[in-house]
């Protein structure tokens, strides 16, 4: 009898193990099927009080306090751009206003000492021009760990509209006033969503200037570009540097302007233009396996119809160079599914090469050329298309620059 209870028991443990871990994939599986955003006004307690001590051993408290307002930052404050831009911003905009206090809290769970050892491991490694920049205001904002960074960032998503079981775009930015309620959220993928809570937190502190954008700690931020403001490489590789969309070439200092795009880093700076959306992976291409640095991006660009395959669709040529129309098609129809106007069409007849762009490719290089985003190729004063060729990383800069100053 005794054995039989002990099989019982043992079996109601097992299933118990399986519908937990069940359940546990079921919630997995909701957050990646979703992506939840939210941006406005709140109004809820905020319970979740930690006592907590930042990097440079500070205490510090998300309780509300009397004569201040309190901007919490959820996300991961060294590994996320999108945090990371977050955390910046606001440090520029109320780091130096005594009636804002700054925190973040580390949704991985890491401690503050281990934030801190992250943060000198970057400053002192391969990209540390990037994470000087990043890191710049740092000392304005209580940079924190704890073990209940995760579980109460779910906890507040929960206390939102529609936001019990979503996959969340970091950071989550909540505003604690001084009676320790929570008054206004914000999670979104792009940087304008802390516009509006950056306004709804002057209503209530008064009036702070605009930040300017932080310029790179070093003038010539990577070692194979020369310091020379003028110069369109040098610009153009400088803005898409600050705005996170281009980085290096990791584990170097160099930016290898000169070098070819490839298919893979061309889909991945759209994704991180559109502020890194997550999405489900499908294992539609051959070279695109899950977990590479370039699946989300490529994934995410097929499903909105900005990429496509090759050989027939089996692969998408991720290793490939981008060609400049190709280029000219991703870029036209990224700005369709943003929702930017695409009219512009330029009349080609003056490129001796315009035969040689492919036929699909007609329309994408009018709107490129017509909008301004691709001029020519000046060879001994005449200028070409060169819809074949190769897109160079400076190119590239140089393409994403204007699109992005136009739109």
């Amino acid at each position: 009898m005794k054995k039989m209870l002990c099989a019982v028991m043992l079996a109601i443990g097992m299933l118990g193990s399986v519908i937990s871990a069940h359940a546990g994939q079921m919630e997995d599986n909701a957050r990646a099927n979703d992506n939840y955003s939210y941006i406005g006004e709140t109004s809820f307690d905020n319970v979740w009080i930690r006592n907590l001590t930042d990097t440079k051993g500070r205490n510090v408290s998300t309780r509300g306090e009397a004569g201040k307002v309190k901007i919490i930052i959820n996300g991961r404050v060294t590994g996320c751009t999108m945090t990371m831009n977050a955390t910046d911003y606001l440090a520029r905009r109320f780091g130096s206003n005594a009636k804002v206090e700054i925190i973040t809290r580390d949704c991985d769970n890491r401690t503050t000492n281990q934030l801190k050892a992250d943060m000198e491991d970057k400053l002192s490694g391969p990209d540390s021009a990037y994470y000087s920049r990043m890191f710049a205001n740092y000392d304005k904002v209580h940079i924190t760990g704890d073990s209940y960074g995760n579980r109460d960032l779910w906890a507040i998503v929960r206390k939102l509209p529609n936001g019990s079981t979503a996959d969340i775009l970091l950071p989550l930015v909540t505003v604690v006033d001084s009676q320790n309620v929570i008054k206004y959220c914000s999670i979104s993928n792009t940087g304008d969503a802390l516009a509006p809570l950056a306004s709804y937190v002057e209503r209530m502190v008064g009036k702070t200037e605009e930040p300017e954008p932080s310029a790179p700690s070093e003038p010539g931020f990577f070692s194979d570009v020369a310091a020379a403001p003028g110069n369109w490489k040098y610009d153009s590789i400088k803005y898409v540097y600050e705005k996170g969309i281009m980085n290096g070439i990791k584990g170097t200092t160099r930016f290898d302007p000169d070098e070819p795009m490839t298919r893979a880093m061309f889909a991945t700076v759209l994704h991180r233009m559109a502020g890194e959306p997550a999405v489900q992976f499908e294992n539609k291409f051959a070279d695109v396996p899950n977990g590479i640095y370039y699946c989300n991006a490529v994934i995410w660009a097929y499903k909105r119809g900005i990429v496509q395959g090759v050989d027939g669709g089996s692969r998408y040529g991720s290793d490939e160079n981008v060609t400049r129309e190709q280029m000219a098609k991703m870029l036209m129809e990224y700005a369709r599914v943003q929702g930017y106007g695409t009219g512009e069409r330029a009349d080609l007849s003056g490129f001796p090469d315009k035969e040689n762009l492919g036929g699909w490719a007609v329309e994408y290089m009018q709107w490129a050329v017509g909008s301004g985003i691709i001029g020519g190729k000046n060879l001994n004063g005449v200028f070409y298309l060169d819809p074949k060729g190769d897109a160079t990383r400076a190119e590239c800069a140089a393409m994403l620059t204007r699109f992005m100053k136009k739109y």
